[in-house]
Order: structure tokens, then C-alpha cells, then sequence
């Protein structure tokens, strides 16, 4: 992926898309003097859209979590300390 913005369609993000077989739904990039086409602009909100959901979702999981960083030794403590951190989120769906 290099130190580009995935955020933004580039020619190394739609390649490492397309070998992964996977569909792209990244966002249209405007530069300075070339702005958004008419086609594009709707595009780009409703991938706004959808992405702030997502998100939002995964904001509230991490903000009720805690840090996402685990220190245990051992790979079965580390699982319940993830299963743990979950319980909450899950209990108030």
C-alpha cells in the first residue's frame, strides 16, 4: 500500500484491490484544479455516509474498550481479555 491515503483511489490501492478480489469502494480524489465531476460527487457522499457508520460503530467499540493495546503473556489470557472488553458492547445491543 506505500504511505498513501487509503482513503483516496490511487493506482497502488486499486491494484492491491484488485489481486486481493476484492471491490473497490474508496473514494474519488479531487486535486487542486481539477475538481469532482458531477458523476463523482454523489459517489462520494454515499461512501461518506456508509463509512461514517462504520465508524461510528467500531468508535463506540474501541471508547468502551479501552486501548487496543494487551499486555498478557500467553495467547489464551490475551483471548479473554478481548472476550472480556466485548461483554459490555454486546450486553447493551
Amino acid at each position: 500500500m506505500g504511505r498513501h491515503s487509503t482513503l483516496y483511489r490511487g493506482r497502488e490501492n486499486l491494484w492491491h484491490l484488485c489481486f486481493n478480489g476484492l471491490i473497490e469502494h474508496i473514494h474519488s480524489n479531487a486535486y487542486r484544479y481539477n475538481k469532482l465531476t458531477k458523476a463523482a460527487k454523489p459517489g462520494n457522499c454515499l461512501k461518506s455516509r456508509i463509512r461514517s457508520r462504520i465508524e461510528r460503530v467500531f468508535g463506540v467499540q474501541l471508547q468502551r474498550t479501552g486501548s487496543l493495546i494487551l499486555r498478557t503473556i500467553g495467547l489464551a489470557r490475551a483471548r479473554i481479555k478481548i472476550v472480556l472488553r466485548i461483554y459490555p458492547i454486546i450486553w447493551t445491543r
